[in-house]
């Protein structure tokens, strides 16, 4: 399996998830990405995706939400 770094991937970025893969290198959240590159250079190495994230949160609260709400019937 190939090591996978999700984070800011210019300038001051920091790591946001890790994959198990990469954290055998010593990689972990809150990591500066300079540091990340340092520790693990072949990773594959993904932008954060907040609009997307945000989209599918709100998918998920809406399904909470008419569950409860169907569940107080």
């Amino acid at each position: 399996m190939v090591p996978v770094i999700v984070g800011g991937i210019d300038g001051r970025g920091v790591v946001c998830a890790a994959s198990y893969e990469a954290r055998l290198f010593g990689v972990h959240s809150a990591m500066p990405m300079v540091t990340a590159r340092r520790l693990c250079a072949h990773a594959v190495y993904l932008p954060v995706r907040m609009k997307h994230y945000a989209q599918i949160s709100r998918q998920i609260c809406d399904i909470f939400f008419s569950l409860r709400h169907w569940s107080s019937r």
